[in-house]
């Protein structure tokens, strides 16, 4: 996930169970999750098991209402990956 050049750490103020979130599959509806940070990491840890052999998201919010870095220049777009668990 980039900032604008320029840019310098991340605001910490604005990560939260708004603008990190993980999604199940297809579902819009983020699954509740713990939000753990320090100035290098971002962690999210579900409050239940992930289920085996299924895809989830990860999402970073961008734009002017997700996440921002120090000088408040916001992730210019949203940011996301996927993975699947494996078996049990």
């Amino acid at each position: 996930a980039n900032f604008a050049q320029g840019g310098s750490g991340i605001d910490q103020n604005t990560l939260n169970s708004q603008t990190v979130q993980l999604f199940s599959g297809n579902s819009t509806k983020p699954i509740k999750a713990m939000l753990s940070t320090t100035p290098d990491s971002v962690t999210l840890t579900p409050s239940s098991r992930l289920d085996a052999n299924k895809t989830y998201t990860a999402k970073i919010k961008g734009g002017a209402t997700g996440v921002k870095d120090l000088a408040d220049n916001p992730l210019a777009s949203d940011f996301s990956w996927t993975f699947t668990t494996g078996a049990r």
